[in-house]
């Protein structure tokens, strides 16, 4: 069998895993194209891929990156889909689910295999913060609603930094009454996120709750001050390469 991976091309970090593996994954963080380059290398070289799946939401620059370091390797990029059949069925209702970024799609997908039979509010904390709604309809049946689109804390911070004269400090730490310009920063950030989260819980009735997921890098970091505003939520890693395998997985026992 062919030497299978799915790889999530991030603006700041590759998570990759083995197609028959996905909970087993692997991280690479970089800063620019020269790091990316050569930690891409170290990952050829040790894994040795003959096959990648890949989604992406960087730019060009780093999946061209990918594909001249693994120039032996064939790599399909896997786009968004109209709808998702396999274990469950899920209809993407985007108005054109071409454009819609696939790690939301993929992410979808992984939270519904992980989380089956009940509404979710997945929230991506990256880069930009996503906030997905996914509607139960039956235990084989779901569907896809879109969702919200934010700056993440760090491009918060550092748009602050670069737009203002003055606030230059550190990000503090959340206080009711913040009483130093740290504490305001970070304080008016982690408000800023509650309010994009509170409102993807809102286009859901109270009769159909969802269950609130957090994922990305950053979630961690804001972990304690939202159990205050959110407590029954749950955190869930690589949720893009759980939805990359599901339809790998799906499209090989079709194939």
């Amino acid at each position: 069998m062919r030497r299978t991976y799915l790889v999530d091309i991030g603006n700041s970090a590759i998570k990759w895993a083995g197609a028959d593996t996905p909970q087993h994954t692997g991280v690479i963080t970089y800063g620019d194209n020269v790091m990316l380059a050569e930690q891409v290398r170290d990952f050829y070289i040790s894994e040795k891929p003959e096959l990648i799946y890949a989604c992406t939401v960087a730019n060009s620059e780093k999946a061209q990156t990918i594909r001249e370091v693994c120039n032996m390797t064939r790599i399909e990029f896997l786009g968004s889909q109209k709808a998702y059949e396999g274990r469950f069925r899920m209809e993407n209702r985007y108005e054109d689910y071409s454009k819609l970024g696939p790690d939301r799609w993929y992410a979808a997908l992984g939270a519904v295999a992980k989380h089956p039979a009940r509404s979710l509010v997945i929230v991506q904390m990256g880069t930009a913060i996503t906030v997905d709604s996914v509607r139960f309809v039956s235990p084989e049946e779901y569907a896809y609603l879109g969702g919200r689109i934010a700056p993440g804390p760090t491009m918060m911070f550092t748009s602050l930094r670069a737009g203002t004269a003055r606030l230059k400090g550190e990000m503090g730490t959340w206080a009711r009454t913040p009483l130093k310009t740290g504490d305001g920063i970070a304080t008016g950030i982690a408000d800023c996120i509650e309010g994009v989260i509170r409102g993807g819980l809102r286009s859901f009735d109270q009769e159909n709750e969802p269950l609130l997921i957090l994922t990305g890098g950053a979630s961690h970091f804001f972990e304690d001050f939202y159990k205050k505003f959110f407590p029954k939520y749950v955190i869930e890693d690589n949720l893009v390469i759980t939805g990359l395998s599901l339809r790998v997985k799906n499209e090989r026992r079709n194939e």
